[in-house]
């Protein structure tokens, strides 16, 4: 090439910058201003001249002693001889970024001297090594220096296609088959085909050309297919580096042609570069002007054949048979060589049990010696090479699985709880139904093991259905073993399933109610679960009534507390370290169940000592006690202030009655109950295996006298004080007997207070007499007559209490004055601890007369002699005097008169 393609190139360029700038102007467009170039800043390193890279540059421009070339915006070296030159600039493109100043200059001197100015000594420059071809293959993925160097030159495989395929598996055990001609399906062996890569029409392909370019020269344009490629237009390089050796890839992104199939071939020739001499002088250098081709693989222009009508014809437990159709419209089998076949895989041992030809039109299929109870799948497909860089395998043109049937199949196995021989409880069971399904098959005989492959139970007369409870136990796991034999197994065989036989239901308390006497009351309650209304299991229970906040309920963790500050935390401990153990065990087996009961146990024992030592550390009159005589003391009291034990033989105090259980709880109302309720159920399991309780908690308070109908408060009216008596009446806003205001006065005044002075503390007034076992035996009536009326029976047996009160109260400490007086009242039959009251009523405004010394008074000619004589706080003077015939006479006047 000549001076004139550097010169003609310029000037394309120019105008063509020129017509874009006027373009735009004439558009009224606005653009933003180009960007200016920093000037590179070349630096020595014995004869290496290098630079920096610049990203935004769209190349470097090297003045070698006035001798311009081009290298890549990546090349930033270049090696220099004896008085050589240099200095770079930085390329811009033109419309983000404008051309750099240029760089300082650097000159190489053998004898060690560098330094800046001058073009160089003049005169021809050695021309630099040559590019020489190593090679031309193509890629699906933009190629970059990244990659690395190729490790096949020329030609690079690496970079060909990756094969892929569906249900590789498949594919393997197809390709073992046919290791063996004899499996040939009848004819040869599919052709197949070799290309660097694989692709379709329409899709992007790298066509790459491999260089060895040791002086780095700029590549400037190929041909490939005919077409220029250059700088700037479509042809993009990079340089790698590798033993001293600079590699040049560059590169072509081009598309392949719609409508193109099989094979297309990209032909590169004409590969031009910038020699590193005066451009003016020399222009562009060809090396290579042969040709050389890359072939890409397409696929054929044709649809894979199609399945239709695939319908299974007889399913057994060893057999198999199907019909279908193939459709091969496009002719695909043909044009590849392939084969039609349709396989059975079986899919738990990845093997071919059979394989044969299939043909275009109508198919069957039959298969026999399939095992029982296994999954295998059908395919049909197309073994061939379809050009898609997958080389000759299969495409599936249909595929499903089929289940073979057991000979014998399970349809229940299964925990459930049956009444016990004597019909008065429930036990564990489990029930098994199977079905044959082969007309050849028999049963041999059921066997259930327990979790220590212990055999617990055995029926040789077995014949599909049954319901076991002997060896049986609950929240334990069982393996059921059905024995038969068929035609395919005379010897014998059998199927098992595993079954866990859980706990009985625990009862359920619902439906409670309460009824309190005088000193006894009742507690009623159903239990009730899954298995029965009433269930039969039940064969006792306790009730305990308790404060969970008392000090005796705490005590002894409390004490086990001041012996061991640390033991909620080794408790923890020892629970994760249980949880760790309990993953390694396999579920269910024996060991599983006893380290999950200790794990709950410990649990429980967590729970406890929390709750205990926050009710220590919270509570006003507990906390900071840790003196261990006083919690001894608390915890001989028991836990419990109450308990009632029912073991099934007890008939005096429990009645049960349509369903629900009353229970008699003697003496209970002298502890003054209001506290929660326990209700453990004793639950029958079967023999061996103990009784299993259930707990139940309940709030419940137990008032004494009455039945439990809502809040009750006491008033106190009609009060009046004459001297030291105090007369009064105590009404209860509500009762239950009349609905609204009553004089039942169930409660009476325990104290009165004035001024902080106890002016009155009583006694407990006498109690009506109570027929209490009598009003017992009729609400038992009642109950079993089914006419129980709880309010007549109170009516009947509990009769009103006065209505009206006289006290004494002792003013001997207070002055005359009014005063507020609260009134401590308490209820019949309650028991108190220390000096506290049901409830404090406060009397306003109570006024106090206080006596004084009077002399004797002359009256009308009378001495009388005063017996009384008061005043008051409004200054009034209350006299009463008796004359000589002891006739009694008063006089109220004002004492300040």
């Amino acid at each position: 090439m000549k001076n004139f393609l550097i010169k003609f190139l310029a000037c394309i360029f120019t105008v063509c910058l020129s017509l874009a700038v006027f373009s735009a102007c004439d558009n009224g467009q606005s653009t933003n201003t180009p960007q200016k170039l920093s000037a590179p800043i070349v630096n020595m390193n014995g004869n290496v001249a290098y630079w920096a890279a610049n990203e935004d540059a769209d190349k470097f421009e090297i003045s070698l002693n006035g001798n311009l070339s081009y290298v890549e915006n990546t090349v930033t070296s270049k090696m220099l001889t004896e008085g050589q030159t240099l200095k770079v600039r930085a390329v811009g493109d033109g419309a983000n970024f404008l051309t750099s100043n240029w760089s300082n200059s650097v000159t190489y001197s053998v004898g060690g001297g560098q330094g800046s100015g001058g073009q160089g000594s003049g005169g021809q420059t050695p021309i630099g090594q040559e590019p020489t071809y190593l090679g031309i293959f193509a890629s699906k993925e933009q190629p970059s220096s990244g990659q690395g160097v190729p490790e096949d030159l020329p030609i690079n495989r690496a970079f060909g296609a990756v094969a892929f395929g569906e249900y590789r598996d498949f594919d393997t055990m197809l390709d073992q088959l046919f290791e063996d001609q004899s499996n040939y399906l009848g004819a040869s062996y599919p052709t197949q085909t070799d290309y660097e890569i694989y692709s379709r029409a329409g899709n992007i392909v790298y066509i790459q050309i491999w260089l060895n370019n040791p002086s780095q020269y700029t590549i400037l344009s190929l041909k490939l297919n005919g077409t220029k490629y250059q700088v700037g237009g479509g042809l993009n390089s990079f340089f790698i580096e590798n033993g001293g050796v600079h590699y040049n890839c560059v590169y072509v992104a081009v598309t392949i042609p719609n409508d193109t199939y099989m094979e297309f071939a990209y032909v590169v020739s004409d590969i031009e570069y910038i020699a590193d001499t005066f451009i003016n002088a020399d222009g562009t250098d060809e090396f290579m002007n042969q040709n050389d081709t890359i072939k890409i693989g397409l696929p054929y222009n044709a649809q894979t054949p199609t399945v239709s009508n695939y319908n299974t014809q007889n399913l057994t437990v060893n057999g198999y048979s199907s019909t279908f159709n193939i459709s091969d419209n496009d002719g695909i089998v043909a044009l590849s060589g392939g084969w039609l076949g349709v396989a059975i895989v079986d899919d738990n041992n990845y093997e071919i049990v059979k394989n044969q030809v299939a043909v275009i039109g109508e198919n069957t299929l039959t298969v026999s010696g399939l095992e029982e109870n296994s999954q295998y799948r059908v395919t049909v497909y197309l073994f061939a090479d379809l050009r898609d860089g997958g080389g000759v395998k299969a495409h599936y043109l249909y595929y499903d699985w089929i289940f073979t049937p057991e000979a014998i199949s399970i349809d229940t196995v299964e925990s459930m709880a049956v009444l016990n021989d004597k019909q008065t409880g429930y036990v564990g069971a489990i029930k098994v139904k199977s079905t044959l399904n082969s007309t050849t098959a028999e049963y041999l005989k059921l066997e259930i093991l327990n979790n220590e492959q212990q055999v617990v139970y055995t029926d040789e007369n077995y014949d599909g259905e049954t319901i076991v409870s002997q060896g049986i136990l609950n929240n334990k796991g069982y393996t059921v073993n059905i024995y038969y034999k068929d035609n395919e197994y005379p010897q014998g065989k059998s199927v098992d399933q595993y079954v866990f036989v859980n706990k009985l239901t625990d009862p359920t308390v619902y439906d409670e109610d309460k009824y309190t006497f005088i000193n006894d009351a009742i507690y009623c309650f159903k239990l009730g679960s899954d298995y029965a209304t009433n269930y039969a299991a039940v064969e006792g229970f306790t009730i305990r009534f308790y404060d969970d906040y008392s000090a005796r309920y705490i005590a002894e963790d409390v004490l086990c507390l001041l012996e061991n500050e640390n033991i909620i935390d080794q408790l923890q401990s020892e629970f994760y370290s249980l949880l760790v153990q309990l993953y390694q065990c396999e579920y269910p087996s024996n060991e599983y169940d006893l380290i999950d009961a200790e794990m709950h146990a410990i649990n429980d024992r967590i729970d406890s000592l929390s709750h205990s030592r926050g009710v220590w550390e919270s509570s006003e009159e507990l906390c900071g006690i840790t003196d261990k005589t006083f919690w001894e003391t608390e915890k001989a009291k028991g836990k419990y202030y109450y308990e009632f034990t029912y073991s099934g033989t007890d008939t005096d105090n429990i009645i049960y009655a349509n369903g629900v259980y009353y229970v008699i709880l003697e003496d209970i109302n002298q502890y003054g109950i209001n506290y929660d309720i326990d209700v453990l159920a004793k639950v029958a399991k079967n023999e061996g295996n103990g009784l299993v309780e259930s707990k139940f908690t309940r709030n419940v308070k137990l008032e004494t006298l009455f039945v439990e109908s809502g809040y009750n408060r006491t008033d106190v009216k009609d009060t009046a004080l004459n001297g030291n008596e105090f007369t009064y009446t105590l009404y209860n806003t509500y009762d239950i007997k009349t609905d609204d205001q009553s004089n039942a006065n169930k409660r009476f005044v325990y104290k009165i207070k004035c001024n902080g002075k106890q002016i009155y503390l009583g006694q407990v007034p006498t109690v009506p007499v109570i027929d209490e076992e009598a009003w017992i035996v009729a609400y038992i009536d009642g109950i079993k007559n089914g006419d129980l009326d709880a309010v007549a029976l109170y009516d009947t047996y509990v009769p009103d209490y006065a209505t009206n009160s006289k006290i004494t109260l002792d003013l001997s400490e207070l002055a005359a004055g009014k005063y507020n007086f609260l009134i401590y009242v308490r209820t019949h039959g309650e028991v108190y601890e220390g000096d506290e009251s049901e409830d404090c009523i406060e009397l306003f405004d109570v006024e106090v007369y206080k006596q004084f010394d009077a002399p004797t008074l002359e009256v009308d000619g009378y001495y009388l002699y005063v017996k009384k004589s008061e005043i008051s706080s409004s200054g009034h003077i209350i006299l009463e005097a008796y004359d000589k015939d002891n006739i009694s006479i008063k006089f109220d006047y004002s004492y300040w008169d």
